[in-house]
């Protein structure tokens, strides 16, 4: 323990090895806090890109389906024509 005398001369006990833990303590601390940030910025930036992947999946397979209905209704048409034709036919 070490013995300082502060501005009014009355003398002060601190231990400074105690106060050096302290800091390193805190020290330590702050470094798992950046490099968590870090590790947490990394996480968000992969999970953005995969968001931005799966929001161009559901595009891609919103076009393809509105595709595959207008493909669909076509035939349907094409279907009901030629029923309407066998219809007029005199067997």
């Amino acid at each position: 323990m070490d013995v300082f005398t502060n501005a009014d001369n009355t003398e002060v006990n601190v231990n400074i090895n105690e106060e050096d833990d302290q800091f390193q303590l805190l020290e330590q601390k702050v470094d798992y806090l950046i490099e968590r940030l870090h590790s947490l910025k990394e996480e968000r930036d992969s999970l953005r890109d995969k968001v931005a992947n799966l929001e161009s999946q559901v595009d891609s397979l919103t076009h393809e389906t509105e595709s595959l209905k207008e493909k669909k209704d076509v035939a349907r048409q094409k279907i009901s024509s030629i029923l309407s034709k066998m219809d007029q036919i005199d067997i």
